[in-house]
């Protein structure tokens, strides 16, 4: 059925995911479903979103640009995160 190959295919990525982003890159880069499901609410079923909806949306977009700005600065930050997720993959194995 198509919910469960949607959770599959959903599984999967996440654990393609968590390869190529550090574990918290991960977690905060995950809270832009909320933005997309918030636009795609309002777009697609009319509905209008309070206007506190959308400072929350606004908050959630603004912090993961926040997070990940310092990798554009800092180009030994990616590799540090990897190398930091890789010790912790490994001491949870």
């Amino acid at each position: 059925s198509l919910p469960a190959v949607s959770y599959v295919l959903y599984d999967n990525l996440t654990f393609v995911n968590l390869t190529l982003f550090d574990p918290v890159t991960y977690v905060i880069l995950m809270q832009i479903r909320l933005v997309v499901t918030g636009v795609m609410w309002s777009a697609l079923f009319s509905k209008k979103l309070s206007t506190h909806a959308w400072l929350a949306l606004a908050l959630i977009t603004i912090g993961c640009m926040v997070k990940e700005s310092g990798k554009f600065f800092d180009p030994n930050q990616k590799k540090d995160a990897h190398a930091a997720a890789d010790s912790t993959t490994t001491w949870l194995a």
